[in-house]
This record gives C-alpha cells, structure tokens and sequence, in this order.
C-alpha cells in the first residue's frame, strides 16, 4: 500500500513508497532487503556502486536525503 500523495511528487515520499514497494518485491523472491533506498525514503550512496553518480543528480534535485549509519 502507498499513499496517493506519495506518488504524486518527487522526492522523500516518493522514493519511500518506491522503497516500500521493491521491498515487498524483493522479499517475495526471497532478497532480505533493497539496500539502495531505504524504507524511510533516504538513499544508501555506497550501495549503488558504479550507479551512484547517475542517481545522485536525482536525489540532489529532489532533496532526498542520504541514509545515516546511525
């Protein structure tokens, strides 16, 4: 399930309903987790690897905040 107002706009809603959903997916064909965005909507820089710099232009347009360690 996801907010309709989550979908609607770019940025931190959006990508935690688009974390809440490849979540889902990614239990269902047993992947413990999507590590790239988290289910708060923050994004994990490291785990994109070599894709990080095409995403980054993304997350800073949308002010998507990066995923703390803490």
């Amino acid at each position: 399930m996801a907010w309709l107002d989550d979908l609607a706009d770019d940025g931190q809603p959006l990508a935690r309903a688009t974390a809440q959903l490849t979540g889902d997916l990614f239990q269902t064909y047993g992947i413990a987790e999507n590590a790239q965005i988290r289910r708060d909507g923050s994004v994990n820089a490291y785990a994109w690897g070599a894709h990080w710099e095409a995403i980054k232009t993304w997350v800073e347009a949308a002010g998507i905040p990066l995923a703390s360690d803490d």
